[in-house]
């Protein structure tokens, strides 16, 4: 058996980082973490959830993603593929671990967990992979077979991705009741007496986990806070040990000194092009026009200050698959983005429907933005700006109704990243399920690679194949922040871990005060 390494996407649907203060072991008394949230938890069941990191204190994953970004036993104390081309992975499973609902952690129970996750339709389906198969080979034993080559099995097993997330027999026999309790191997459990949907979120140590000296805190309180600035005050007045998603203009501003910030560039902004087989988007000179229209360097300075780094390419600095050549692949040049547009045929300009989001674009200024410089070329955005939960902004996607969406992405590697946009015919992204054949053949080679230096070779490949083809407009790199109270030991967060890790299997993980 060959263990291998590599990076996957963690897509920031909601990008949730937490840390605390006021560490402690399980029992201690007034060790308590509150996190201020911008948005309401999607959903408790981490088969329909489309943001898992959040769930994790209540449901550990199969393997565990360090916020240096290796991988630890959780769940799994061992795994790898079998044999060549990476289709066959298996995993060996901790002994002794049990269910919130008293029953053990099989190898059984994983694999009904597992196929239950792959058959409730929920947004992190194409991180699993082409899962073929998943069966129990013992009873502490689990094969998952993939119908084609799947690079990123560890990855996907992790805790930001739902697979990896496992549930008990008595979650899976009642999937309705995981919305008002919990039923993982986890550090916590929801105490659905302080719990309320969509306003607070309340979880207890679990008296049944398997490595008790990892818990830090008796209790873990989410609030849901919608407003920054209200999220800022309840970090001032003590309420949360952690204002996350605290707004670039606002880092500054009075009532944000004297507070520890987590940042770092941790996820991208994507203008992706939904379909690409017929109208305006599907002539390359439209797309590059687009390209051109498009000006990064007054958008990182303009709408994050300073905080966000400009960027060409589908690749960003730190990422496999980043290729330095790529860096300045398209500049700002109206003129030429306007002679590009009469060359493809649409000199007098044409309408485009843009869909954005208030979650990962805060007021939306970015889709404004977009929508002006766009307008300069002699194109007319038609922009709608969901906002709430992130279900409905999931439905408009694969409404058929928009040309473009901008999306934020989280990326450690390409190989990923192009598996959720419009290359794959699967993704999310993708809802007239087209395919560019080029871009598909890249990235089947990719996945079938035998080793990271072919990997990498095979992504920089592909990310010039996308860059040269226009078939999205990456726009900057930047950063979200958190506001956390002094004394707080800070996670990392980088585009390895774009959702900081809060707890984990061992103490040495676990972020504590």
């Amino acid at each position: 058996m060959t263990t291998r390494r590599m990076a996957v996407l963690a897509i920031t649907l909601l990008t949730m980082t937490a840390c605390g203060a006021g560490g402690g072991t399980s029992g201690s008394s007034d060790k308590s973490l509150v996190i201020g949230l911008e948005s309401p938890i999607p959903s408790l069941n981490p088969a329909s959830s489309p943001v898992s990191t959040t769930l994790a204190y209540a449901y550990d994953p199969l393997i565990y993603w360090t916020a240096d970004g290796s991988f630890v036993p959780d769940l799994a104390t061992s795994w790898g593929y079998v044999g060549t081309g990476n289709t066959t992975f298996q995993l060996k499973l901790r002994s002794g671990a049990r269910f919130a609902d008293g029953s053990p952690l099989t190898a059984q129970a994983v694999v009904n967990s597992v196929r239950s996750f792959l058959k409730t339709p929920n947004p992190n389906l194409a991180a699993a992979g082409p899962v073929k198969s998943v069966t129990a080979t013992g009873d502490s034993t689990v094969q998952i077979t993939y119908s084609s080559a799947f690079p990123n099995a560890v990855q996907s097993l992790t805790q930001f991705f739902g697979a990896g997330m496992i549930v008990g027999p008595k979650g899976l026999t009642d999937p309705a009741s995981l919305e008002t309790s919990t039923d993982g191997v986890g550090q916590y459990t929801l105490d659905a007496a302080d719990t309320r949907a969509g306003s607070v979120y309340t979880f207890t140590a679990n008296k049944k986990y398997f490595n008790q000296s990892a818990i830090q805190y008796t209790s873990v309180q989410l609030r849901i806070i919608p407003s920054a600035s209200s999220r800022v005050s309840a970090l001032e007045s003590g309420q949360v040990q952690d204002a996350t998603q605290i707004p670039i203009d606002q880092v500054g501003a009075s009532g944000t000194t004297g507070y520890q910030r987590l940042g770092g560039n941790t996820t991208w902004e994507l203008l992706q092009f939904l379909n690409t087989s017929s109208g305006p988007l599907s002539k390359l000179a439209v797309r590059q026009a687009l390209e051109y229209a498009v000006n990064r360097a007054a958008i990182v300075k303009d709408l994050y200050g300073g905080y966000a780094t400009a960027l060409d390419q589908f690749s960003p600095s730190g990422t496999t698959g980043y290729d330095s050549a790529l860096d300045d692949a398209y500049g700002f040049d109206t003129a030429k983005a306007k002679a590009l547009l009469k060359q493809a045929g649409y000199g007098g300009g044409f309408t485009l429907k843009l869909l954005g989001n208030t979650t990962t674009d805060p007021g939306g200024l970015l889709a404004q933005e977009l929508k002006s410089e766009l307008a300069a070329v002699g194109v007319t955005v038609q922009l709608q700006v969901d906002s709430g939960q992130m279900a409905a902004f999931q439905a408009d996607l694969g409404s058929g109704k928009f040309g473009a969406a901008l999306w934020n992405m989280s990326s450690i590697d390409l190989y990923s990243t192009a598996t959720q946009t419009i290359v794959s015919p699967h993704s999310l992204l993708n809802p007239g399920a087209t395919a560019d054949a080029g871009a598909m053949t890249l990235l089947r080679t990719a996945a079938a690679a035998d080793g990271s230096a072919a990997f990498a070779s095979d992504l920089r490949k592909l990310n010039a194949y996308l860059t040269s083809d226009a078939l999205g407009v990456p726009i900057c790199a930047r950063t979200n922040i958190d506001l956390v109270a002094t004394g707080v030991k800070l996670p990392a967060a980088s585009y390895v871990t774009p959702q900081a890790n809060m707890i984990g299997p061992s103490a040495q993980y676990a972020v504590s005060g």
